[in-house]
């Protein structure tokens, strides 16, 4: 029944028997069906699993208010349990085998404190009207370095479109601005990976490890609607010290979290919780 009710998601329904994985795909839109493949399949390579019949969404959004559905974003509104992205799944699949821009090569990237440009950056498309808005903010504040590279949402008379910068250029910044999409942004793990200070948005959407971040120690809350952006950007200019503390933490919490072996560990947990 539950597979019935989330059929046209991007859902995925999944058995787990005597340690072999069989799947029935809900939905043709399913491109990113091969990460969870992926990461079942190595899972299954290294330890026993239990038997286990589940539903995963290979989409962005949250999918499930009533029944358990494992998710790469989860929100205060779903049922959806959390588990690590595709992303997180593509570095610790890949990441010994090809040479990337991916989370682990992003710490390589990071300059010193003192030596990066003192301003809040963001790169990304115009998803979210926190984006637009402070793409706007942008033009007449000096402390501010943010644009939009894709208009796909709102007309681009509502702002400028610049060149996308590279993610391993990102570190050139002392502030990462992270801001929601459709819902939380990816980017998430690289932008801490940067060890600039990240200036992230309060949401009602979350990945797996955000309950281990800590407000004012690991990064710095914007209001919902991000009205308060140059008031924290003013008070990061004024308190360097404090600011390059709270970068160095969350630096340090996330390069921990995101190891390759704490996202196994992750799906392991989920898996025995579910069970």
């Amino acid at each position: 029944r539950s597979s019935e009710t989330l059929k046209g998601d991007s859902v995925i329904h999944y058995i787990i028997k005597d340690n072999k994985l069989y799947s029935k795909e809900l939905s043709e839109r399913l491109d990113f069906k091969r990460f969870s493949d992926g990461i079942f399949l190595s899972l299954l390579r290294k330890v026993n699993l239990p038997d286990i019949e589940f539903l995963f969404n290979v989409g962005d959004w949250p999918v499930s208010r009533e029944f358990p559905v494992f998710s790469w974003c989860g929100s205060e509104e779903s049922s959806d349990i959390v588990v690590p992205t595709w992303d997180q799944i593509k570095t610790t699949l890949l990441s010994m085998s090809k040479i990337n821009v991916d989370i682990l090569t992003m710490q390589l990237n990071g300059k010193s404190w003192q030596s990066k440009i003192p301003k809040g950056f963001f790169r990304g498309r115009d998803s979210s009207k926190e984006r637009m808005k402070i793409s706007a903010l942008s033009m007449n504040n000096t402390a501010l370095d943010a644009g939009i590279t894709s208009f796909q949402f709102h007309e681009q008379g509502n702002g400028t479109k610049v060149p996308i910068v590279p993610m391993s250029d990102f570190g050139n910044y002392k502030f990462q601005l992270l801001l929601d999409g459709t819902v939380a942004p990816y980017r998430a793990p690289y932008v801490f990976q940067t060890s600039s200070l990240v200036f992230k948005q309060k949401s009602k959407f979350a990945e797996w490890w955000y309950p281990y971040l800590r407000k004012d120690i690991d990064f710095v809350e914007l209001d919902e609607k991000a009205e308060n952006i140059e008031e924290k950007i003013e008070w990061a200019l004024e308190n360097d010290e404090i600011a390059e503390w709270i970068a160095q933490n969350g630096f340090e919490l996330t390069k921990e979290l995101l190891k390759p072996e704490n996202v196994y560990c992750h799906y392991l947990q989920a898996f025995e919780q579910y069970r």
